[in-house]
């Protein structure tokens, strides 16, 4: 018998054979995304704000809350503009990790940050039931100035010994904040010292549910070893224009304490009231 020939079929493209006869297009540039907090974006906003007039930001309304998962373990946060938002920061870095001590540092040795220090002192000791400004400066007058507090006995005679806790907390006139102000003894950093200084902050933890500490970036930087660890945040108060490489060296120091870092720029403090009924500007 004559057998008819076999008819072709046509041949059916898989997935496979299709994708490997497809040709791909090439990959599109990959875009750089800029991450808040970071380095560089602190030194463009400081940059801008150098070159810039003061924004008017009366209208402006209460800078929101942000998440806490990422500004911790010496991380540089978003720049902060009302005492407001750093009040709320401060609560909510104290709600999550439980330290009670803040450290507020200038951020270049030209910037005052005693006012600053002072009005968010009050501001935390209108909500706190126990709050206390601590001046860490030696034989500084910077907070007991404008308090009208005496200078003497202070923070440096307790750490010399040669003061107790009961001869050198002050009070404030106008709020319920308590003071220790700076004293004249000379500050003792060595080693042998050290163990002082860590039985002291932790009795001010114990004592107080929020302590304010204030110095400048050198005094700061002598008690780091002692307040390793035991920072909710540390503020770094920016002010006017300037050079942005003296404020990112200062912030960049600052971080070693292994807090969050919360620049904060006084400059753009607006003058609203403030959410416990107080003026938020300086």
């Amino acid at each position: 018998p004559n057998t008819p020939p076999l008819q072709s079929k046509p041949v059916e493209t898989g997935p496979a054979e299709t994708a490997a006869t497809t040709p791909v297009p090439a990959p599109a540039p990959r875009k750089e995304v800029a991450i808040a907090g970071q380095p560089n974006d602190l030194r463009r906003y400081l940059q801008q704000r150098a070159s810039k007039p003061k924004p008017d930001v009366k209208d402006l309304p209460p800078r929101p809350l942000v998440s806490r998962e990422h500004t911790r373990g010496g991380r540089v946060a978003p720049v902060v503009k009302s005492l407001d938002a750093l009040v709320n920061q401060i609560f909510a870095e104290h709600d999550c990790n439980k330290q009670r001590l803040v450290l507020i540092a200038a951020a270049s040795p030209k910037t005052n940050a005693a006012p600053t220090a002072i009005a968010l002192a009050r501001l935390l000791a209108a909500d706190a039931e126990r709050a206390v400004l601590v001046d860490l400066t030696p034989a500084s007058t910077a907070i007991s100035g404008p308090l009208g507090l005496a200078r003497a006995p202070g923070f440096a005679d307790l750490l010399a010994g040669s003061a107790g806790f009961e001869d050198v907390v002050g009070l404030d006139g106008k709020s319920s904040l308590q003071v220790i102000v700076a004293g004249n003894a000379p500050a003792k950093t060595d080693d042998k010292n050290t163990e002082r200084m860590t039985r002291i902050f932790s009795a001010l933890a114990q004592a107080y549910d929020l302590v304010v500490l204030y110095g400048d970036t050198e005094s700061a930087a002598k008690f780091q070893t002692s307040l390793q660890g035991r920072l909710a945040m540390v503020i770094a108060v920016l002010a006017g224009g300037g050079d942005p490489t003296v404020a990112m060296t200062a912030i960049s120091e600052l971080t070693n304490f292994g807090a969050p870092v919360f620049p904060y720029d006084k400059s753009a403090a607006d003058d609203r009231p403030g959410i416990f009924g107080r003026t938020a500007a300086l």
